[in-house]
């Protein structure tokens, strides 16, 4: 029933798109009871449920290229399926419901589905049926505002570059030198994102443009320590390119990158623990002053540097 329900949402809201390079169609005919024909006709909260199902794998298109995931449903597809199936975790993983949500994901034209939600650059193809409008959640919409698959390490390292700004310990922290770069670069990604998705081709019909996101593995050494100890329980934290696992079987990646700083990992540890003693904001320069100077660690806070970059990245939103 479910297929049938999610074959009548697909046509009727117009996300199939016409055979024009989007989409491979077979015609398959199946003679049907009135009684049967009238079992299956959905009503619009049904119909509503299962479109969000198929939306839900074209957000984790976008993020990961992959309609599901790799055997199980996930990312942004698993919150949705949970909420519209009302399944618990382990039921998420069924067979037959894992093999559902992918293939109804794959019925639907991706290029129609984001061009409708207002992802810039994807191009324009042809629906089967007129087009409704897909309002979406806001927390749909907020999840394609994310840079598209490919541009993971750039998404991790502008994310934490956002908490470290704030921080009392960013001017002993070298990466906010380097931090406008990264910002320029998530700004020019997102200017025009489908150009930099690793089915870029896809998506806009031009190859993808030149992008390398090395860049901003050369700072999640650095990036990684700071989330560790000062944003653990962040989904920034979970994050694959920071982390394997999850509690206390959680395992960091921060000193597999050349730039980790097993100095600047002790002054954040060390840092942590005392601070809770400390209130104030010279309290606690004071502290990392001291801290640092014990480290070998220089700060710098003065230096012009810093207050152009701090400056950059204060209006980075």
């Amino acid at each position: 029933m479910r297929y049938a329900h999610a074959a009548c949402a697909s046509v009727l809201y117009g996300v199939v798109s016409k055979e024009d390079g989007d989409i491979e169609l077979t015609n398959i005919s199946i003679e049907l009871s009135d009684e049967e024909q009238k079992s299956i006709i959905p009503s619009k909260e049904q119909l509503e449920k299962v479109l969000n199902c198929i939306i839900s794998t074209k957000v984790n298109w976008w993020l990961t290229n992959h309609h599901t995931g790799q055997g199980r449903i996930q990312g942004y597809a698993r919150e949705m399926a949970r909420v519209v199936f009302h399944k618990t975790e382990q039921e998420l993983d069924e067979p037959g419901l894992v093999e559902f949500v992918n293939t109804v994901g794959h019925w639907c034209s991706t290029c129609l589905i984001l061009k409708k939600l207002g992802v810039k650059g994807v191009r324009a193809v042809q629906s089967l049926h007129p087009i409704k409008d897909l309002n979406g959640t806001d927390d749909l919409r907020n999840m394609l505002n994310h840079p598209p698959a490919g541009t993971g390490r750039l998404k991790v390292a502008f994310s934490a570059i956002k908490h470290l700004i704030v921080h009392h310990i960013a001017p002993f922290c070298s990466v906010i030198v380097d931090a406008p770069k990264i910002v320029f670069k998530y700004k020019l990604v997102m200017n025009d994102p489908a150009k930099y998705h690793i089915r870029a081709k896809y998506l806009t019909g031009d190859d993808r443009v030149e992008f390398d996101d090395q860049e901003a593995a050369f700072l999640l050494g650095r990036l990684g320590t700071f989330i560790k100890h000062f944003a653990l329980y962040s989904s920034l934290a979970c994050s694959p390119h920071l982390s394997v696992g999850s509690g206390r079987n959680r395992i960091w990646k921060n000193t597999d990158y050349r730039d980790y700083d097993a100095s600047f990992d002790e002054l954040c540890r060390i840092y942590k623990s005392r601070s809770m003693n400390v209130s104030g904001e010279t309290s606690n320069r004071m502290l990392l002053d001291q801290l640092s100077f014990s480290l070998g660690l220089s700060s710098i806070r003065s230096a012009s540097v810093f207050t152009s970059s701090i400056k950059i990245l204060s209006e980075m939103n």
